[in-house]
Parts: structure tokens; C-alpha cells; sequence
């Protein structure tokens, strides 16, 4: 992996590591679990996963810190959502190092299903703390 890798608004192999640990401390019972993966061309390839989390109280913490919502926060607690995701790697073609990883998250749908109607998914999405591209801690609103 290149040392200033790509990821979107951000990039570093630092900036990685924190997404990671940012998601394992800010949901429960963490697991991705692959769907498919295409290789594209030499340089790239391209994944479909499931990210399974669990809604913890460190999720209001770190993701949802706007929720003030008592009825919203119970019926989220402990709820396990199946997060759509999809990852792009490409690889330098001079290095053949990991350069770029573009990251697509869908926590509408699964919030959708727990909640069941779009007025709720929106007070909980807006002002998040997370952005499009799934980085956790961060409001890109």
C-alpha cells in the first residue's frame, strides 16, 4: 500500500488505520462479510459486501451525537443493521502498490428497515457523523 493512499477526502495509511478503529469502537460485533469481488482490469478491482454492525451506545457517541431523540435512540439500541458496502481498489501501475480505495456505504436502507419510515432515517442521518463515502466521525453535510 502507498504510503499517501487514496481515500477519497482522505488519504494515508494513518488516515485508514483511524477509519478503522474508529469503526470498531463506535459499533458492536463488527463484521464484513464479502459478496463478490470482479477484478476490472490489471489495476483495479471491485467488491460487494455486507457491513453487520450492531447500534451501541458508542454509535450515539461517535456517529449519532445529534440524536437526542429518546424514542429514536430505543428503537435503534441494539439493533443489528446489514449495512450495504462497496469497496474499489486500484493499484499503481509503476509500483503495483495499493494507491486508491473508494468506499460507498448505504445506511439508509438498513435504517429504513428498523425505523420504517423516512422522517426517522433523516432525523438520524442528518448532521451524522458520517460521510458518503462511509468514514465515521467526520460530517461532510
Amino acid at each position: 500500500m502507498m504510503e499517501d493512499v487514496n481515500l477519497g477526502e482522505r488519504s494515508g495509511v494513518e488516515a485508514l488505520m483511524h477509519q478503522w478503529r474508529l469503526y470498531s469502537s463506535s459499533f458492536q460485533n463488527l463484521c464484513l462479510q464479502l459478496r463478490h469481488i470482479q477484478r476490472t482490469t490489471d489495476r483495479f478491482v471491485s467488491v460487494t459486501a455486507t457491513l453487520n454492525v450492531t447500534v451501541s451506545e458508542s454509535t450515539f457517541e461517535n456517529v449519532f451525537p445529534h440524536l437526542k431523540d429518546k424514542f429514536l435512540r430505543s428503537k435503534l439500541l441494539g439493533q443489528h443493521l446489514q449495512v450495504p458496502y462497496s469497496v474499489c481498489f486500484e493499484w499503481d501501475a509503476a509500483s503495483w502498490r495499493l494507491s486508491r480505495v473508494e468506499t460507498t456505504t448505504n445506511f439508509t436502507t438498513p435504517l429504513l428497515l428498523v425505523l420504517g419510515n423516512l422522517l426517522d432515517v433523516s432525523s438520524v442521518l442528518t448532521r451524522a457523523l458520517i460521510t458518503r463515502d462511509g468514514a465515521v466521525g467526520i460530517n461532510d453535510m
